[in-house]
Order: C-alpha cells, then sequence, then structure tokens
C-alpha cells in the first residue's frame, strides 16, 4: 500500500460523499427505495470514473454506510483498479488502528462492531494506494470558511437569510467562533446546536444546510480533489418560464442531464443511459483504460477548468473530442465483449 499526500495527486479525480449515511439514515426507506438508491450510486460511480478517472472515498464512509459497505464487497474491482481510492487521516498509519480506533472512541462505534467492518477491513488493508489528509487543517477551514460566508454579503448563506434580523446572525457568529472542537463532525454537531436553539426556522434550515455543503466542501478541500456533493438545496435550477415552478438540482444532476444528453444526441444507439445499467464495472475499468490512454478524461476535465475559470478557449482541437476520437469512442462501446 502506497500513501499519497494531497498536493501530490496528478490525475484527474473527485470526491464522492453520497455514500454518507447521515444523508439516508435519518428515514425508513423500503426495499424498493434502497434497490433504486444503490442504483443510482452504482450509475455515478460508473460514470465518474469514466470522466473523472479516480473516485475519492472517505474512510468512514468505506466502514459505516451500509450502501458502501455491499457496493464495495460487491465490486472489489473498483479498489483493485483504483476506480475508487480510499482517503484516511494521517494520524493512522492503517485501516486497522482507523477501525480499532473508531471501536474504542467513536460515537457510532456500534457501526464499527459489526463483522462485515472487518471484511471492509481487509479489502481496504489491500488497496494499491490511499490518499492521506489532515483532519486539523480540514476542521480549521470547515470553520473558517462557514465563518466568512456568514459575513460575506456576496455569498448564498448571506442571501438566503436576509430575512433573518441581524442580532441572531451576529449571536450565531459569535458562537461558532468560540468552537474549539479538533473534529469536523462534532464542529458540525455543535453547529446544528447553534442554529437550533436560535428559535429562527430560516436560521435554522439555511445554516444547517450550508453547514453540510461547507462540511463536505471542506473534505474536497482537504484531499486536493473537485467534490461531488449531495445537496439539492443550494443551487436553484430555475425552468420557471416552462413550469412556473422552481426545480432544485445538485451540480451532479445538472450535469448529468446534460452529459448523458450530449453523448445520446452523439452516440445513440451506443449510449443509452440504460447502457451505464448494462455495464459491468468490468466493461468500465476496459473503458476508462481507453478514455485515459487516449486523453480523454484529460482534455475533458480541462475543458471543464477552464469553463470554470471563464477563461476563453482558443485551441479546441486540444481540449474538445474530434470527430475521430469520437469514432474511436463509439468503437470501443461496439466492440465490448457479449455476457
Amino acid at each position: 500500500m502506497r500513501f499519497i499526500e494531497p498536493k501530490d495527486l496528478r490525475i484527474p479525480r473527485t470526491y464522492f460523499t453520497e455514500f454518507d449515511r447521515a444523508s439516508y439514515s435519518c428515514i425508513e426507506w423500503t426495499t424498493e427505495q434502497v434497490e433504486e438508491m444503490k442504483r443510482n450510486l452504482e450509475r455515478k460511480i460508473k460514470l465518474l470514473g469514466l470522466i473523472k478517472g479516480t473516485v475519492i472515498v472517505p474512510a468512514q464512509d468505506l466502514f459505516e454506510s451500509e450502501l458502501c459497505k455491499d457496493f464495495i464487497m460487491g465490486n472489489s474491482i473498483v479498489l483493485e483498479e483504483e476506480i475508487i481510492l480510499p482517503a484516511l487521516m494521517s494520524r493512522y498509519t492503517n485501516f486497522f488502528d482507523f477501525l480499532s480506533d473508531r471501536r474504542e472512541e467513536s460515537k457510532e462505534k456500534y457501526l464499527y462492531m459489526r463483522n462485515d467492518t472487518n471484511e471492509i477491513n481487509t479489502l481496504l488493508s489491500n488497496s494499491l494506494a490511499v490518499v492521506k489528509w489532515d483532519e486539523n487543517l480540514a476542521t480549521k477551514w470547515f470553520k473558517q470558511r462557514l465563518l466568512h460566508d456568514l459575513e460575506d454579503e456576496r455569498s448564498v448563506l448571506h442571501f438566503n437569510m436576509h430575512k433573518v434580523p441581524r442580532p441572531l446572525i451576529t449571536e450565531a457568529i459569535s458562537r461558532i467562533n468560540e468552537i474549539e472542537s479538533p473534529s469536523r463532525i462534532d464542529s458540525r454537531l455543535e453547529i446544528y446546536r447553534i442554529a437550533r436553539v436560535s428559535g429562527n426556522k430560516t436560521l435554522w434550515h439555511q445554516l444547517v444546510n450550508y453547514t453540510d455543503f461547507i462540511y463536505y466542501l471542506s473534505g474536497a478541500h482537504a484531499v486536493n480533489s473537485e467534490g461531488v456533493l449531495p445537496q439539492e438545496n443550494l443551487i436553484d435550477f430555475s425552468i420557471a418560464d416552462l413550469t412556473r415552478e422552481k426545480t432544485k438540482l445538485s451540480e451532479y444532476e445538472i450535469f448529468y442531464r446534460i452529459f448523458m444528453s450530449i453523448i445520446k444526441d452523439q452516440t445513440q444507439k451506443y449510449f443509452p443511459v440504460e447502457l451505464l445499467d448494462l455495464l459491468t464495472f468490468e466493461d468500465i475499468v476496459e473503458l476508462r483504460k481507453s478514455l485515459l490512454h487516449s486523453g480523454f478524461v484529460d482534455k475533458y476535465n480541462k475543458l471543464l477548468t477552464k469553463t470554470k475559470q471563464r477563461v476563453e478557449i482558443t485551441d479546441t482541437e486540444q481540449l474538445v473530442l474530434n470527430l475521430d476520437e469520437l469514432n474511436q469512442f463509439e468503437n470501443e462501446l461496439q466492440s465490448l465483449p457479449e455476457n
């Protein structure tokens, strides 16, 4: 097992938090709903493996999330081929130490007592590569960024709380400033409490949602990666002209719909949405090798970077797939071995 410092990551990658059990464990789901969640998560990992190359997942999600454990144990190839890279806090030298510590000290230690955590530990311990990250730096960044956005009049959080009396916001800022916990998780829970005792429903709703957003963002920042974050309440993708209503989508959902629409327009029968369900992870591995080798992933992510930076793209031949490359991609899809 080799450890990688975040600053040394050179491959295209994204930080994935949608396995976090906090995002689904508070609701009792039907069997059909659970199966649909599993299917959607599998689709996302497949798609991200193709367009991002590598998906970084926090160690705690790999151990705590029932959805994640089921997925990993059923698809260990994602670890073997480094489609998924585990992220481990730098104070641990291996996953056994992490597991032992969580069984003794964690508030969720009951989650680490299950037999399947030993199986996960074995799988992770055989990982070829692991990303190390500094919890103290992540906690500090998390707190500073939240305070900054509470005070910044141009921030999304500040805008969404424009109806909240200023003294309540000032009081929340003061209390958050006093938090001294070295743990992001404990800091997050304390901020929940501060929001709740404010007695203002808008402050409670907006601050809790934004705290979750910054919490996940701080994780992406800690491993020097882009983030695929499970928020659907911060990006308002309005199609009011069509429906006279507001449709709220996560960044991933917006991207997913646009990407799949483009691919379907270009490749028709070769890449319908349903193909993600038909492709095995063995297929994804082969496609991923082809896309990485051809430079598709690198070009795609350079294009995204340029777009985000609002830099005019002049050398399109270096960034966008030309027809020959698109045809090659289609040929790769056509040549998949039949099961």
